[in-house]
């Protein structure tokens, strides 16, 4: 079992959610042994979260992959929204959503029409 943590630091000006990811973990010899697609329900939110960052503000969170070899490598990004400035009933239903199970939660916010983008998690070999 290979585990680790992550750590998401918002540097910015603006309040960020980390909405969903996508990932493939490889074992030392390139097989997959674990892949998260964006049309999976899994790939909704980090660890049952999706973490509101404010500006100088992280979030962190641990996980864990069974590998069948000692070392291996990850890939793949998260999905990021700016957070919408919302007033009146909006605002009320938006911190309603935030209380709501994981794949409501996950539905809602990318239902909205915010800004999005893509953080590459890159290539972490270990």
């Amino acid at each position: 079992i290979f585990s680790y943590n992550m750590r998401f630091t918002n540097h910015g000006t603006r309040p960020l959610r980390v909405l969903s990811r996508q990932y493939e973990f490889r074992d030392g010899i390139g097989e997959l042994a674990s892949q998260v697609m964006p049309s999976q329900p899994e790939a909704a939110g980090v660890v049952g979260f999706t973490p509101l960052l404010q500006p100088g503000s992280g979030f962190e969170f641990g996980s864990g992959v069974s590998l069948s070899t000692p070392r291996g490598e990850v890939s793949g990004q998260f999905l990021v929204m700016v957070e919408p400035t919302l007033t009146g009933d909006d605002a009320k239903l938006h911190e309603r959503m935030e209380e709501s199970d994981l794949m409501m939660r996950h539905a809602y916010f990318r239902s909205l029409d915010a800004e999005t983008f893509y953080l590459p998690l890159g290539t972490l070999r270990f």
